[in-house]
């Protein structure tokens, strides 16, 4: 019955959207229009089970790389629930830029290809709004498990904290929209290098703030260095991985990390290079070993290569 309800008041919205622009003679073109077609293919079984799947492939690339052991020992990023979120976060929207600009070129390829109206959508730009909207109700329930897995945290207080983190990642992405927006990665020369200069500076208050947490012994030379290469990484995802391996959830990010090597403090002394000391490190895992979380937020192992999975930390002899 919910079910039902939930289908008759998505159709209602459906044709409201859609009868005021049609004339009286044109009702009987609904059955043929973009619209049933993006309908039916949103509560297709098959294409669902499909999106699902490509979504969590996307968002298991952007965790993969998000949370990479580099970035905590290296990149000396915080290892805490609110700097690894803001990694998470960063990846994911990178992910979510490159859905909405195969969205825009699907939408300029169809226009070259035939003549629509302008409340037609295409279906693979419908696919792409659903993909998004996946990914992100993925990334919750994700953020919702490793709030669950904090200690001290109530069953009663878990869905505040998602409220809280959801406004925190909302105005972490609109930064990073308004900071990539004013200057595009392929306007770099020529005279946008103050607009060059102002987009750095802006994404590197980003990464101090919801990264790095405004930590003070932060060296500048440190952020300007995560600065050029998410800018890299950015142009990567979003503009060169071919199309035919984003369409199959298989994202290729860049082969190298960035060099954080002879750091200079910003009172000109020169930091000692970090060493990972991993076999220290009570979370270290063999390689090709990732940790994850179930719903109830418990602990589990799996192994990337052969999908074993075991409560138990895999040893690394």
């Amino acid at each position: 019955m919910i079910m039902i309800r939930t289908i008759t008041t998505k159709t209602n919205q459906l044709f409201q959207s859609i009868l005021p622009h049609l004339h009286p003679t044109h009702y009987r073109t609904i059955i043929t229009s973009s619209h049933l077609k993006n309908f039916a293919s949103e509560w297709n079984l098959n294409e669902q089970s499909r999106r699902i799947e490509m979504s969590q492939r996307l968002f298991r690339a952007a965790e993969y790389r998000a949370l990479n052991r580099y970035w905590f020992t290296y990149g000396q990023v915080p290892n805490e629930f609110r700097a690894r979120h803001g990694m998470l976060t960063l990846y994911v929207w990178m992910l979510h830029k490159r859905l909405m600009r195969r969205e825009l070129l699907l939408g300029n390829d169809n226009d070259k290809k035939t003549q629509q109206s302008e409340n037609e959508v295409p279906l693979e730009m419908h696919e792409a709004r659903l993909i998004q909207e996946e990914l992100f109700d993925i990334l919750w329930n994700d953020t919702k498990a490793r709030i669950r897995a904090e200690s001290g945290i109530s069953e009663l207080m878990v869905n505040k904290y998602l409220k809280d983190v959801q406004e925190i990642t909302y105005q972490n992405c609109f930064l990073l929209d308004d900071c990539f927006h004013s200057v595009g990665i392929g306007d770099d020369d020529g005279d946008s290098d103050g607009s060059l200069k102002e987009r750095r500076e802006r994404l590197g208050n980003i990464l101090y703030n919801f990264v790095y947490l405004k930590r003070d012994d932060v060296p500048s030379m440190l952020i300007r260095r995560m600065v050029e290469f998410v800018e890299e990484e950015y142009e990567n995802v979003a503009e060169l991985l071919p199309e035919e391996y984003f369409s199959q959830g298989r994202i290729g990010w860049l082969e190298y990390f960035p060099n954080l090597d002879d750091l200079v403090s910003d009172d000109g002394v020169k930091l000692p290079n970090v060493v990972d000391a991993f076999e220290n490190d009570p979370e270290y895992l063999p390689a090709n070993w990732r940790k994850a979380l179930t719903d109830s937020g418990d602990a589990y192992y799996w192994n990337m290569d052969n999908f074993e999975t075991t409560w138990e930390k895999p040893s690394l002899r």
